[in-house]
């Protein structure tokens, strides 16, 4: 019984991550379980067979990105590297997942993300707020060991690497029209963000 539920959270997992690739190509609105099915390499009814539909998916993208960039987080919190290093890991493994699934912010900006009163939505927001939470931690204890500057708020600077990030996210949002660079682009912008940092 064990392995057959291991066997369909991994089937699941492929199901959901499917889903995320298309989205890049199609859009959130156009994609059709066909596609996803097709993707996987099943047919559209024993895809039925883990989920009723595309929101059902769409739960699942959720809570996989939410486990992803967690780990990403407690990765840099647990590296060997300085304060600063565990910072840079955290930026740079964000916009390495961002660019292996461009899908992820046609799913983060869609209207079955941003919707009101809307479930999914609300697991997200919180759990941004806990990693937003975790990450001004990496900068509270940077500053705190001299590593970086004091004059301005590990809240401020928080924003600072967050906004970098969904500037990644634009950039693929609009990756067949752009002639950026992006991986080249996200090291100039740390750079950049990282002579912001030098203490003065």
């Amino acid at each position: 019984m064990r392995a057959e539920k291991v066997v369909t959270e991994i089937r699941r997992e492929q199901i959901a991550q499917a889903a995320l690739d298309l989205v890049a190509i199609h859009g959130v609105k156009r994609l059709t379980i066909e596609q996803i099915a097709s993707k996987v390499g099943i047919v559209p009814s024993a895809l039925y067979k883990h989920f009723k539909n595309k929101s059902q998916i769409f739960d699942v993208i959720i809570q996989l990105l939410i486990q992803q960039l967690e780990e990403i987080v407690k990765e840099a919190q647990k590296s060997g590297g300085n304060h600063l290093q565990r910072i840079h890991q955290v930026y740079i493994n964000e916009v390495r997942r961002a660019m292996m699934s461009p899908g992820i912010p046609f799913i983060v900006f869609s209207d079955e993300m941003l919707g009101n009163d809307n479930e999914r939505k609300a697991r997200f927001c919180e759990a941004h707020e806990k990693r937003l939470d975790a990450i001004i931690k990496l900068f509270q204890e940077a500053q705190d060991a001299g590593r970086i500057r004091n004059d301005l708020s590990a809240e401020t600077l928080t924003t600072f690497h967050f906004g970098m990030i969904a500037q990644v996210g634009f950039l693929m949002l609009n990756k067949k029209k752009s002639t950026v660079d992006i991986l080249r682009h996200a090291d100039l912008t740390w750079n950049t963000f990282a002579e912001l940092l030098k203490v003065r």
